[in-house]
């Protein structure tokens, strides 16, 4: 059941972000941010969640700075069952399914959804000890799974603009050897790829969908992947979810390049190249009055990428279901250590 949340007054999603050092965590908005310690032993380290709601969403997020590569899962233990989620690389849970439903919930390749309310839940980080000596970013976002919205403005009305990345359409994908069919399927890296490069990164777009291509399932939307290629890359990211145009302005006016995965039913986003979806990511890069300025890979060419949507029908395909989010420092903050 979706819970009735006034996104403009209501406080920001419950989030933990750790591990970052000093110069990189000021870049952080802090409001929104919620800080404990780190319980670090045996090759993790152990969070302690708030209580959950039922209908909570949990997503986990980790990135390391590290030059070599690296594996790592979040562990969830719930009410005496434990649960794998957000794992690099990852394995399809319960032999094909790309979800398994168990006691209190039900978990995901990226995240988990609560189905009762619980407290004393613990997630922890399993990744080596290089992954988690280096720069790294670790991150957890709670907040309800659907949310019905009672207001969806920006208010008040402001104009912050990020320059315009270079438009990418997937539609263009140029469908090599073992690659048909991919162009419709392909908006989370080709979204993650106009967010790298507008923040500094020399990242090639056809080399960073082939990576992020998840070998369990197929798929190159799982978010714990496309954290972990940027990482390759140089580039610092986290999965994290919104609920309010309150909660993202402050990333925009620090920098932040963001990209949205939404959702929405026919004509329900006007001047969207696609007239629905059930799950698409598009990078925002500003706010003008009641528009936001946003590249859409699923636009025919890259001339027609960059798009005008109003606030409040993209603030409902957005932040109604789940609100979630990559975000990257820019590279002339990140720098690998």
């Amino acid at each position: 059941m979706s819970k009735p949340v006034d996104p403009e007054t209501a406080p920001a999603g419950t989030r933990f972000l750790h591990s970052l050092d000093a110069e990189r965590s000021r870049l952080i908005p802090g409001d929104a941010l919620d800080h404990q310690p780190l319980t670090r032993a045996a090759g993790g380290i152990t969070l302690e969640l708030p209580d959950l709601r039922a209908g909570d969403l949990i997503v986990p997020s980790f990135a390391s700075l590290t030059r070599a590569p690296y594996r790592f899962r979040f562990r969830l233990a719930l009410d005496g069952g434990t649960v794998t989620l957000g794992a690099v690389p990852s394995r399809a849970l319960d032999g094909h399914h790309l979800r398994r439903v168990y006691g209190p919930g039900e978990a995901q390749l990226d995240s988990a959804l609560v189905s009762r309310a619980t407290s004393g839940a613990r997630l922890r980080l399993e990744a080596p000890a290089h992954a988690l000596d280096a720069p790294c970013w670790i991150s957890v976002a709670v907040r309800p799974a659907r949310q019905t919205l009672t207001s969806t403005a920006v208010t008040p009305a402001i104009a912050q603009q990020l320059p315009p990345p270079p438009p990418i359409s997937q539609m263009l994908w140029p469908d090599p050897p073992g690659a048909q069919g991919w162009g419709p399927r392909i908006c989370s890296p080709t979204a993650t790829t106009m967010a790298l490069q507008a923040s500094g990164y020399a990242v090639d777009w056809q080399a960073f969908v082939r990576a992020s291509r998840d070998r369990a399932t197929g798929l190159f939307g799982v978010w714990p992947l496309a954290i972990y290629q940027a990482s390759r890359a140089g580039a610092l990211g986290t999965a994290t979810c919104f609920s309010s145009w309150a909660e993202v302005l402050p990333w925009l006016e620090a920098g932040f390049y963001i990209v949205a995965s939404i959702r929405y039913a026919t004509g329900a986003l006007p001047n969207a190249p696609q007239p629905s979806s059930g799950g698409h990511l598009v990078l925002l890069y500003g706010v003008d009055g009641d528009e936001v300025l946003v590249n859409d890979p699923a636009a025919p060419d890259g001339n027609s990428v960059p798009r005008r949507y109003a606030s409040d029908a993209f603030a409902r395909a957005w932040f109604a279901q789940r609100g979630a989010a990559y975000l990257f420092l820019p590279a002339r903050r990140a720098g690998r250590a």
